[in-house]
């Protein structure tokens, strides 16, 4: 079953259907190739983009994910965008570029918050792999009602620091 749609004006004209940024780190890296997969398995035709502060490390994770079966989805799907993450007219620049930002900076206590400002503000829906329960709460409080008025989903713990607790809360709703 292909995933649901996010909500967005059909009147958007973005360039990019999903960033990720970060992803030459360790975990962007990962999270680009299960990516590349979803791509090659559901949605052909979605545009991607990696982003980071280092093209040059950018370029080296497009080829190491080329190395494996996605190297035709790496050259017609990916592009490549400078951003840095205390960098807010380019963060600025990387949300009004994408319907979906995935951020794998961390740590997201020190970097979060530019990021889901200028998500907020950009109307980029903003997807992160946190576990930071402090981050999480004082994005919750400071940008909950600008992401509602705004039709922004924010969400954290993306990744396997929450799979622990969502065990926990299926095993509780079972019982």
């Amino acid at each position: 079953a292909s995933p649901l749609p996010l909500p967005m004006p059909s009147s958007d004209t973005r360039e990019f259907d999903a960033v990720i940024l970060g992803a030459s780190g360790f975990t962007g890296k990962y999270v680009l190739w299960e990516f590349l997969q979803c791509i090659i398995m559901h949605h052909k035709d979605l545009k991607l983009a990696v982003a980071g502060r280092n093209v040059a490390k950018l370029e080296a994770t497009l080829r190491w994910a080329s190395s494996t079966s996605a190297s035709v989805v790496v050259q017609q799907h990916v592009s490549v965008v400078e951003a840095d993450a205390t960098d807010v007219p380019s963060l600025r620049r990387l949300g009004r570029s994408t319907r979906v930002l995935l951020n794998c900076v961390g740590p997201c206590n020190q970097y979060g918050e530019a990021i889901v400002a200028a998500c907020v503000d950009t109307g980029a829906h903003y997807v992160d792999i946190s576990g930071e329960a402090e981050f999480m709460e004082r994005m919750e409080a400071k940008y909950h009602n600008a992401a509602v008025a705004a039709q922004v989903l924010v969400v954290s713990a993306c990744a396997s620091v929450s799979i622990v607790s969502d065990i926990g809360l299926l095993h509780h709703l079972r019982c």
